[in-house]
C-alpha cells in the first residue's frame, strides 16, 4: 500500500497521512521507515543524504520529489537553515515557527487533510484557490496547529484535526477539533489582498526571490 505525495505538499504531512493510510501513529511508521531517530521538524526543512536515501528505498519516492517537500530550495531567500543543525536562523516576517503552519480550511476538506509547504512561509497570508485569509490557530483550543503529531503519545493520526496539546499533566490530552470547520475570512474577488497574494506566489515564491531584492526592483 503506497501513498503518493500531492501537489506541494509538505514532507510531514505526507508521513502523516501515510501512517494514517497504515493505521499507525507517525513515529512508529518512521521507526519502520528506519528513521528511528529523525525529526520531522528538521526534515521537512532539509534532508540529509541518508533520510534522502532511507524515504526513497522505502517508498518509491524519487529524491527531487522529496526534497520539493521540504523547504531546502527557498533556504538563502526565504528561509535560512542552519547548515548544522537546521535550525530556522532568520525566517521572513510572520513566520510561524515549529511544526506548526499557517492553513486554509477548505483546502484541508478537499485534500483529505492534506497540509502545503507554502503555507509554512511568511509570504503565504491568503488562499488564492478558495479565495480565504489563511487561518494561523485552532479556533477550538486557540493553539498554533501541529501539521504531525510528533511525541511518543502513540494515538492514530488525524491530519484534518487540530493536534495541540491540551493537557499539561502528561497525558497526552490533543484538541481533536475538525480544522476543515475552521471559520476563514472570505476575500473579496479582485481585491487587493488576493491579487497581493497572487503576485506574491509569482514574483517571491515561485522564483525562490529575496524579498529584499524584489522591493529593490519595485
Amino acid at each position: 500500500m503506497t501513498v503518493a505525495p500531492h501537489p506541494g505538499e509538505a514532507l510531514d504531512s505526507w508521513l502523516e497521512r501515510y501512517a494514517h493510510r497504515l493505521r499507525t501513529h507517525t513515529v512508529d511508521f518512521a521507526d519502520f521507515l528506519g528513521l528511528s531517530h529523525a525529526s520531522l521538524r528538521r526534515m521537512v526543512r532539509r534532508l540529509d543524504p541518508d533520510e534522502a536515501g532511507l524515504l526513497r528505498a522505502r517508498t518509491g519516492v524519487e529524491t527531487e520529489r522529496l526534497r520539493e517537500m521540504t523547504l531546502e530550495r527557498f533556504d538563502g531567500s526565504l528561509v535560512r537553515i542552519a547548515a548544522t543543525n537546521r535550525r530556522l536562523t532568520a525566517p521572513a516576517h510572520w513566520r510561524v515557527y515549529g511544526t506548526t503552519s499557517r492553513y486554509c480550511p477548505a483546502c484541508l476538506a478537499d485534500d483529505g487533510g492534506r497540509w502545503q509547504l507554502h503555507w509554512r512561509l511568511g509570504w503565504a497570508f491568503a488562499c488564492t484557490r478558495h479565495r480565504l485569509l489563511l487561518l494561523e490557530r485552532c479556533p477550538a483550543c486557540g493553539k498554533h496547529p501541529p501539521v504531525a503529531s510528533g511525541g511518543n503519545h502513540r494515538m492514530l493520526p488525524r491530519p484534518e484535526a487540530c493536534r495541540a496539546l491540551t493537557d499539561r499533566t502528561g497525558r497526552g490530552a490533543r484538541c481533536g477539533h475538525a480544522l476543515t470547520e475552521a471559520p476563514a475570512l472570505r476575500l473579496v474577488v479582485g481585491g487587493a489582498i488576493l491579487a497581493a497574494q497572487e503576485q506574491v506566489n509569482a514574483a517571491i515564491i515561485a522564483e525562490h526571490r529575496s524579498p529584499a531584492a524584489l522591493e529593490r526592483g519595485w
